[in-house]
């Protein structure tokens, strides 16, 4: 069986991290069925408006002209696109595309604004799921907003969860911790959140909800993430006491963060999945959690929960933990088990099965 995994997935994002695992697992998991070629048109979409037109023609002709021509060259049985959409409409093999989620359709005044990005988002998604002889997606949630915003029988999805890699463990080494906290300036104990500025993350409601907590327990927030779509925090949101803005990390310093942090704060509003939950689970963090979307399903009972939109909510949750040597304990080593339920293997035995469904 010889699978083509689209890789335009950016690198270290989590679609892009997906996509990896798929194309260096699955044949290292089944090495005498299956190969995997990568193909890819190393267009990025610019959001400047003009050069993000041309980039998005320039996608769309590189979908319906030259990919359909490297899968026949190549003899590809199925073409697999990790990244929601993106398959051509000339079928020349089988497909089987991944909806992480619906986010752009949940939340289309901030995702789609534009006429043109409305246009070539329904466009794609329309011939993803007209095209692909199967879709995944991450949880049972995902499966239930895919039927609801996209009308697509049930029958035609399958729920393969994710799961995160296996760097994401707790760091024992005291100099490595002490080195990352050094470097963002964390002197203090700290909670630690992530998704900077993006509205949906709901990064700002934690931090206007911080001040008593800080004051009362003598810790800092450390916000992970960069701007989103070249758009920052509000200067009142910026000048905000005792919380560290650290932008965008590396792999290796996230884990020491969430090794180090005395709990880890997850208010999004709104999730496919959730990955952040257990890799901070899986490095010995405590988790707190929104009550929405996917996120319960992800947490299960390994995190306390709390309403998003409810800034008293959210900071009783937190002071409850704080307040806690035995919750923070309770809660890290159900955090264990919770992240060992997710592995990669299991992931990628799903979706070899979900290939042998598709060319049965």
């Amino acid at each position: 069986m010889k699978v083509a995994i689209d890789m335009r997935a950016l690198p270290r994002t989590g679609i892009g991290n997906y996509s990896q695992a798929l194309f260096e697992g699955l044949p290292k998991l089944f090495p005498a069925t299956i190969k995997t070629v990568s193909v890819a048109d190393n267009v990025i979409i610019s959001r400047q408006k003009l050069r993000g037109y041309i980039n998005r023609l320039s996608r769309l002709w590189w979908e319906q002209q030259k990919l359909p021509n490297l899968l026949r060259k190549n003899q590809v049985d199925i073409l697999h696109n990790p990244m929601n959409h993106g398959l051509p409409i000339k079928q020349v093999c089988k497909s089987v595309v991944t909806i992480h989620d619906v986010i752009p359709l949940v939340f289309s005044d901030q995702y789609l604004k534009t006429f043109v990005e409305r246009t070539y988002y329904n466009l794609a998604l329309k011939v993803a799921i007209s095209r692909s002889s199967m879709i995944i997606t991450d949880s049972a949630f995902s499966m239930n907003e895919i039927i609801k915003y996209l009308d697509v029988p049930i029958k035609k999805i399958r729920v393969i969860p994710l799961a995160c890699g296996k760097e994401f463990k707790p760091v024992l080494e005291m100099n490595r911790l002490k080195n990352v906290r050094e470097k963002f300036g964390l002197r203090r104990p700290f909670l630690l959140t992530i998704g900077g500025n993006e509205p949906r993350k709901n990064v700002a409601r934690l931090i206007n909800s911080f001040e008593g907590i800080s004051e009362k327990y003598s810790v800092d927030l450390a916000v992970v993430g960069g701007d989103w779509r070249g758009s920052g925090f509000s200067k009142g949101i910026m000048k905000a006491n005792n919380v560290y803005f650290l932008g965008s990390v590396e792999q290796e310093e996230l884990v020491a963060l969430y090794s180090s942090a005395e709990l880890f704060v997850f208010p999004s509003l709104y999730e496919g999945f959730g990955l952040p939950i257990l890799e901070a689970m899986a490095c010995g963090s405590p988790v707190v959690a929104s009550n929405t979307s996917s996120i319960p399903e992800v947490a299960g009972d390994a995190a306390l929960l709390f309403d998003p939109r409810d800034q008293e909510d959210m900071n009783r949750t937190i002071r409850g933990i704080l307040g806690s040597r035995e919750i923070k304990e309770e809660l890290k080593q159900k955090g264990f088990e919770r992240a060992k339920q997710f592995t990669w293997e299991n992931t990628l035995n799903k979706t070899m099965e979900a290939y042998r469904y598709v060319l049965s």
